[in-house]
């Protein structure tokens, strides 16, 4: 053997270990000279195939061919539908894709199906580093598991496959005990022969990351008594701290028993709803895959409420029943509008003392107040940006809400009571208030990282976050930490949370920040659990991280996702940079590619991230459009009509609708000076919220139900009018009549100069203009409604119209 004898060794289940040397064996498994070190037993080696290997390694060599396998068992979010392809240093890398000679084949049905690619040896060249990935047709890199024995880190914080020459499938093993022994038993094997001698740990992290349990977790108060079950696999100690006091300072202290499935527990006596507790947990340090201190407080991951982001957990006793008559619009009647709790009470003329102004209760009261804002506007959801426990230092201070740190708490911050856990009921009314309103509650959920205090890197860093080679934390999220997606318990406290949200506050769906890095088989599962709880839920994802996109992988589920497509086109077609062809594309609802059905596209030009829309488009210098220009407010209007008129499901950011600015400034995650609504620019751009919600209402009507399509439609229900010189565009919405609701004709001209548009045979008559650039008239456009002549529309610059069948 070489210098090192072994590759890889790790427990697959205790008793049973997979090894793999560092070169291909072709003797006896019974003359392989290892020695079991750590523990008294018998022991048999069984070769695996050289198919099994390449399950795990991606490769294995046969009949003078190699072979990649791509397993879905290994593989997380392989879409049996797309096209698959082996790309590497050996064929271009993206320029493999399309190219037939390394696509991958299907070897059997369905989501399980393994996939093959076979090239020839002499193909690769002897002697050279090969590293290679799986790549889909739409572009997107298969990530690979950590655990891959040939995992080699590529220049871009990834990982890649890396290809030896004298590891070709048959040095891979399994290693069966001759009776069971605890995963995490630490043994090494040593290779000993006459002239050599080296040694590998078992590696325990494989078994422990597969550890589940099915108990209840966190606090639950029973009669006259209160269980407490924390799961926290590679502790070697946990303590309770539980007192009556929000500092802890007449805390007590009770030690927890483990029990085999990884799980610590207690049980104190007397009636402790109310009362206040922390973790400790204690363990080894033996390497940078954990984070273990037996000093600091640690919050309860399933604790209900917390007084505060550093804690302590808060014990309540059951959770409220909610109203469950109320259910969401369908989702192709959906129109949103995404809000934050303090930015829309802000500056809000309201009577309210400053702790109110800061959270739930000014929220609510802002939404039952005369005159408000989402009522005129029209929108009959809101996506609340999150209101999840997260990171703060005083109450005071501004956030976002993208650093949470815990799933089932909510922001302290935004309570007026934290330590009575007064968030809880001041939630549930804000909800119930919205429903009585008319407005569904869609929650903004971050899973994919965590903030400070990091409870979950503390009780098990391995366990509940990516790793790389160093044992540091992968960063895809671009904050610090990306969520081990994977672990049994991992899905579990993600989906048990959100279940927790939709029973004890009536919410009717959820935003995944980053969707990406939880991946499609953690939202499939997520999807089929919440759809058991409230069928109607609303599942939308932001389908991207700084590692991949995976919009269009979510095509077979029953998610929606934010259409970033649409948001990066819009301006560019507004300020004449691209064709009407994408235009097209988006007013059918991005379909084929990104959308199974119209609703599954959330189509949007400004969210919270980034520079205010108006800041995108003004022609004012530093991208600053406090004070926009006339061109400015009319492509502000015919974003507005691109907006309501295409299939899927519109979002606006809050004040948007009046010409919100952010001033230049592009990221305002901690800016509440800036991304307040200021209701007084409301007064001064009142026609453009005017405008736009007359777009709202128009479409929500029965008058504008061919715009609110569930299905796909047929080939006939749009007619285009396209001219050749000209990037105006015109459409016939139900143009076959085979939709109900009445035909509408659409037209946009985003040019400063006047443009005929040829109707091709289209014959006008009968059709009333009810809308252009700046006016609405639902009984028709009297004075100058838009000219025809010789089969001809005219359309002024920068402008749009819209005729509804009479």
């Amino acid at each position: 053997m070489t210098a090192h004898a072994f590759e890889k060794a790790y427990w697959e289940r205790p008793g049973l270990a997979v090894v793999f040397l560092a070169r291909d064996w072709h003797k006896d498994p019974l003359e392989l000279p290892v020695v079991i070190e750590g523990v008294k037993c018998s022991c048999q080696w069984e070769p695996m195939s050289p198919m099994e290997v390449a399950g795990i390694t991606g490769y294995c060599e046969l009949k003078g061919h190699w072979v990649f396998v791509c397993d879905p068992v290994y593989i997380a979010n392989v879409d049996p539908d797309e096209p698959l392809y082996v790309a590497g240093s050996f064929n271009g890398w993206a320029e493999a894709v399309g190219d037939s000679r390394f696509k991958m084949v299907a070897t059997g049905e369905g989501d399980s199906s393994v996939r093959i690619c076979s090239i020839p040896v002499r193909s690769i060249p002897a002697g050279q580093e090969v590293h290679f990935r799986f790549v889909t047709a739409s572009g997107r890199w298969l990530p690979i598991p950590r655990r891959t024995p040939n995992w080699a880190q590529n220049p871009f914080g990834g990982g890649d496959y890396l290809l030896h020459e004298n590891r070709t499938g048959r040095h891979g093993f399994r290693l069966l005990l001759d009776h069971p022994v605890p995963g995490d038993k630490l043994m090494r094997l040593v290779w000993q022969d006459e002239a050599f001698c080296s040694g590998i740990l078992i590696d325990p992290s494989e078994h422990h990351l597969q550890m589940a349990s099915d108990q209840p977790l966190g606090a639950r108060v029973g009669d006259g008594k209160v269980e407490f079950r924390l799961f926290a696999p590679r502790a070697t100690g946990v303590q309770l701290a539980l007192g009556r006091s929000p500092d802890l300072s007449d805390r007590t202290l009770h030690e927890m028993s483990a029990s085999p499935d990884g799980t610590w527990s207690c049980e104190v006596v007397g009636e402790w709803d109310g009362a206040y507790y922390v973790y400790h947990v204690d363990g080894h340090n033996a390497d940078a895959s954990t984070y273990f201190d037996v000093v600091f407080p640690i919050v309860d991951p399933y604790a209900r409420a917390m007084v505060s982001p550093s804690g302590p957990g808060i014990i309540v006793a059951g959770d409220r029943a909610v109203n469950k008559t109320w259910e969401p619009p369908c989702w192709h009647d959906l129109v949103i509008a995404e809000i934050h709790v303090r930015d829309a009470i802000a500056k809000a003329d309201l009577k309210l003392d400053p702790v109110a102004r800061r959270g739930f209760t000014g929220f609510t009261r802002w939404i039952r107040s005369e005159g408000n804002y989402l009522r005129s506007l029209g929108v009959n959801a809101i996506e609340l940006q999150p209101i999840q426990e997260f990171e703060y230092g005083d109450p005071d201070e501004y956030h976002w809400g993208y650093m949470p740190v815990n799933y089932f708490s909510l922001s302290s911050a935004y309570a007026v009571d934290p330590s009575c856990a007064s968030g809880m009921d001041e939630f549930r009314e804000l909800v119930q208030t919205c429903h009585d309103e008319g407005l569904a509650v869609i929650l903004d959920v971050v899973y994919n990282h965590l903030g400070e205090p990091n409870a979950l890197y503390r009780i098990d860093k391995q366990y509940y976050f990516e790793l790389d080679s160093n044992n540091d934390p992968t960063n895809w999220s671009g904050v610090g930490n990306d969520i081990r997606a994977s672990g049994p318990m991992v899905r579990r406290l993600i989906i048990d949370s959100l279940v927790h949200l939709v029973t004890a506050y009536g919410v009717d769906g959820f935003r995944f920040d980053l969707a990406e890095l939880l991946g499609k088989s953690l939202l499939a599962e997520i999807e089929r659990k919440l759809k058991s709880v409230k069928p109607s839920v609303v599942l939308i994802a932001e389908p991207w991280s700084f590692r991949s996109h995976i919009a269009e992988d979510l095509k077979s589920t029953g998610f929606a996702s934010w259409n970033d497509a649409f948001r990066e086109y819009i301006p560019q077609y507004l300020t004449g940079s691209v064709s009407s062809d994408g235009l097209k594309w988006f007013i059918q609802g991005s379909p084929g590619r990104l959308t199974r059905f119209p609703a599954q596209t959330v189509n949007y030009a400004e969210s919270h991230d980034d520079h205010a829309w108006i800041d995108v488009i003004t022609g004012n210098p530093d991208h600053n459009g406090m004070n926009p220009t006339q061109t400015d407010r009319w492509r502000n209007h015919l974003m507005v009509s691109m907006l309501m008129v295409s299939l899927g499901i519109p979002m606006l950011s809050a004040g948007q609708d009046f010409l919100r600015s952010k001033q230049g400034v592009r990221n305002t995650y901690q800016r509440g000076d800036l991304n307040a609504l200021a209701y007084d620019r409301l007064r001064q751009y009142s026609g453009s919220h005017a405008y736009t919600s007359a777009w709202i209402r128009f479409r929500l009507s029965e008058a504008g139900q061919v715009l609110r399509q569930d299905a796909p439609p047929e080939d006939g229900f749009f007619r285009w009018m396209i001219p050749d010189n000209s990037r105006a565009l015109g459409v016939v919405l139900n143009a076959d009549h085979s939709r109900m609701g009445r035909r509408l004709v659409y037209a946009i001209n985003p040019d400063g100069t006047e443009t005929a548009l040829p109707l091709n045979g289209f014959r006008m008559d009968g059709f009333v203009q009810i809308a252009d650039h700046e006016r609405w008239a639902l009984e028709g456009l009297m004075d100058w409604p838009f000219a025809f002549d010789d089969g001809e529309l005219s359309l002024p610059p920068m402008s749009c119209g819209l005729w509804i069948e009479s």
